[in-house]
């Protein structure tokens, strides 16, 4: 039995990155893993990656979206 592993993800103004993007999320989708969760954290992007992501992830229990104020980025390695 495996254990259940959370990876964290924090994405900034990543739009213009929008094919990236989309492999990024793909390839999270296909790990080969039985257990895990994504959290994916906004870190209070300016244009569209929330929508973006949020539209991405929508059918998938295993991926949380959460909005956030700017983290700065010393925080962000503790998370």
């Amino acid at each position: 039995m495996y254990p259940k592993i959370s990876i964290f993800v924090v994405y900034y103004n990543s739009e213009k990155e929008g094919s990236l993007l989309y492999e990024h999320v793909k390839a999270l989708k296909n790990l080969d893993y039985p257990d895990y969760e994504v959290i994916m954290v906004d870190n209070a992007s300016s244009d569209n990656t929330f929508k973006i992501l949020s539209n991405l992830i929508s059918s998938d229990s295993r991926f949380k979206l959460i909005r956030s104020e700017k983290i700065p980025i010393s925080m962000v390695e503790i998370i």
